[in-house]
């Protein structure tokens, strides 16, 4: 599988910009050339220009250094949330498809989750624990566990009956041995396909979260923020938008992409194609 990755020229260009991302975020003190809560009304709504290059918003503040350091929170977020999701989500999924009798419990459950869009489950949970960022994570991370918990049933479900899981049952392998040796090592290619998708879709429902008010505080600098902020002015100071807007695109973008490199080399039918 890794030889297969290594051919695909396109997965890693999209690594290399979650990469550049990613340095971003973590060493964003470092590079923001201002501090994103700097406010100067001297300079307010001031086109892109040195020192300025993004520009700056209605108070004065450095675009650029707003966007960098929303990416941190992006991350975050979309790293806290896609762990919580592969931990409930795999967990619930491969004991439901192992076990009859947790499927008929934890899939009504999965069902009803996924019965409700996305997004509105979020704000609904976001606006009973209130807003911040450990219950926007904590939100995000159920609403997205279900979808990962479908794909987890699916394959141990075709999983649980193979001749190599049969022989560790005969040979006295207690269930949870089979789980954690055998279903879910087999189960980890489609789990990963999902997991990056599952990134993106958090990185787009934060960046919805914070720009309809209800995701962290509005003193975090945040993509979906940036963009609420600078509607206002999107004629005057359409910089507001675009540059916020690139970044979504772009990580969204490239973990998408990920994804179906992913799904490529790890589905033995698509190879085939």
């Amino acid at each position: 599988m890794w030889r297969r990755l290594k051919r695909r020229k396109i997965l890693w260009f999209n690594v290399t910009i979650l990469l550049v991302i990613l340095v971003l975020a973590m060493f964003a003190p470092w590079i923001a050339p201002f501090d994103p809560q700097d406010v100067d009304p001297m300079i307010r709504l001031q086109s892109p220009s040195l020192p300025h290059i993004f520009g700056t918003d209605r108070y004065g503040r450095d675009v650029l250094s707003r966007v960098i350091y929303g990416a941190r929170l992006s991350m975050e977020i979309g790293l806290s949330v896609t762990a919580f999701a592969f931990v409930f989500g795999t967990t619930a999924g491969l004991i439901a498809g192992y076990f009859p009798w947790a499927d008929k419990i934890l899939m009504r459950v999965v069902d009803a989750a996924m019965a409700m869009p996305s997004l509105m489950l979020a704000l609904t949970l976001v606006a009973v624990a209130g807003a911040g960022l450990q219950n926007v994570i904590i939100a995000l991370g159920i609403t997205f566990s279900p979808r990962l918990a479908r794909v987890a049933r699916a394959t141990a479900l075709s999983l649980r009956e193979r001749v190599y899981v049969e022989a560790a049952r005969a040979m006295g392998a207690g269930h949870f041995r089979i789980l954690a040796l055998h279903v879910f090592p087999n189960a980890l290619s489609p789990i990963l396909v999902q997991l990056t998708l599952t990134f993106a879709s958090a990185l787009l429902a934060e960046a919805s979260l914070s720009f309809l008010g209800v995701g962290v505080p509005p003193y975090i600098p945040s993509w979906g923020s940036i963009i609420a902020n600078g509607r206002a002015h999107m004629v005057r100071a359409p910089w507001l938008l675009v540059f916020p807007g690139v970044a979504i695109v772009l990580s969204v973008l490239s973990l998408n992409m990920m994804g179906d490199a992913l799904r490529d080399v790890a589905d033995p039918h698509t190879r085939k194609q």
